[in-house]
């Protein structure tokens, strides 16, 4: 009884554990893929903690699980179908996705390097840093659709195409009347 009460989510964590050594991937090359940290990743799979709906949705994406087998996982995770309120929902979890909705980060975050990753169902553009010796930092990771990736390579083409274009230098026509206004002065 003590066992279940301390790995309430061990069904769920199996599942991801088996995920994991099907794909023969280490902890590491996964808690690397999705962003979190080796310890986080292990309390998931022992079942002592569930991952957010992010990194959740991460997991799948990083297995390539089928839509089918991705809905069955997301419910063994506790998490509802779209449009049904989540029975399990406490005020904790209630205040946590309020929380992470309402942030907004207005920083801008350089980046040396990009890892797009396109597929049928969408892209998804990883930003990184290089750190001296080190492999790249991942700082922003971007999805989109396939259609919203296209425009945004249009938009992206045409603003760079704007900045290597010639500047026209606008400058105000002389006054008309100038030298009854220089003669009035002499």
């Amino acid at each position: 009884m003590r066992e279940k009460e301390s790995r309430p989510f061990s069904t769920f964590g199996k599942k991801l554990q088996s995920l994991r050594t099907k794909a023969r991937e280490s902890l590491l090359e996964v808690s690397g893929a999705v962003e979190i940290d080796v310890a986080t990743l292990e309390n998931i799979e022992s079942g002592i903690e569930l991952p957010d709906e992010d990194v959740l949705m991460l997991l799948i994406s990083h297995f390539e699980i089928k839509d089918g087998d991705a809905v069955k996982l997301w419910e063994l995770a506790g998490y509802s179908k779209l449009g049904e309120k989540d029975p399990i929902l406490n005020d904790d979890q209630l205040l946590k996705q309020i929380m992470m909705v309402i942030p907004m980060d207005n920083r801008i975050i350089f980046s040396d390097t990009a890892h797009i990753n396109a597929q049928k169902t969408g892209v998804v553009i990883n930003f990184a840093q290089s750190c001296g010796s080190v492999q790249p930092q991942a700082v922003s990771r971007i999805g989109m659709s396939v259609e919203q990736a296209q425009i945004l390579l249009e938009q992206l083409q045409e603003s760079l195409q704007k900045l290597n274009a010639p500047r026209v230098i606008k400058a105000l026509p002389a006054p008309k009347n100038q030298k009854s206004q220089t003669e009035k002065k002499k």
